[in-house]
């Protein structure tokens, strides 16, 4: 099958489930299998130190929803979040509204944030994040989002959400830490 690459980055443009290092991590696959066949009713954050494979994961799941038939634009969307952020201040340049845009971005079955990082700049990213949580909320969009954290504490702290957003984002996902090497130290 022939996957659409949109959005992804170079480097993982042949990251599938099949080329992943699933040692130790079959529980993680079945989980990542059920989110895909929509089994599963919730959606998952990939936490962890860089190079444990978040980003290889999170590409695989978007070929995999596309092997089962999920479109991209309609079905799921990926994004790496410093690229959403370029898309939407891009967005705002043109005078679309952010909300309106980030609205259409959570209107699909799925939606796949990569990288999630905050801008020590501003207040810009969270709001966005907050925005994406409230759409998705209410959409009933399944999420697969992905960070540099230790634990679900360390994750909370980074992203700077209130008890609200907190409590949306949990209803929604399920954390879950990825162990392992640095594979780029390799």
């Amino acid at each position: 099958m022939i996957y659409s690459k949109q959005g992804v980055p170079e480097e993982h443009k042949n990251s599938t489930y099949d080329s992943f290092d699933w040692t130790n991590k079959e529980q993680l696959r079945e989980i990542l299998l059920q989110f895909v066949s929509g089994e599963r009713e919730k959606g998952l954050v990939l936490i962890g130190k860089p190079g444990v494979g978040k980003s290889h994961l999170m590409v695989g799941t978007y070929f995999e929803l596309q092997e089962k038939g999920i479109f991209p634009g309609s079905g799921v969307v990926y994004f790496d979040y410093q690229n959403l952020l370029n898309y939407l201040r891009d967005g705002f340049q043109l005078k679309i509204r952010g909300d309106a845009a980030i609205e259409s971005l959570c209107m699909v079955r799925y939606l796949i944030i990569d990288d999630i990082k905050p801008e020590p700049r501003g207040e810009f990213w969270k709001e966005i994040l907050e925005q994406i949580f409230e759409y998705c909320y209410n959409n009933q969009t399944k999420i697969l989002l992905s960070t540099n954290a230790d634990d679900s504490d360390e994750l909370i702290s980074r992203w700077g959400l209130m008890d609200y957003h907190v409590s949306r984002l949990t209803h929604m996902a399920d954390v879950i830490a990825l162990q392992g090497e640095d594979y780029r130290a390799k």
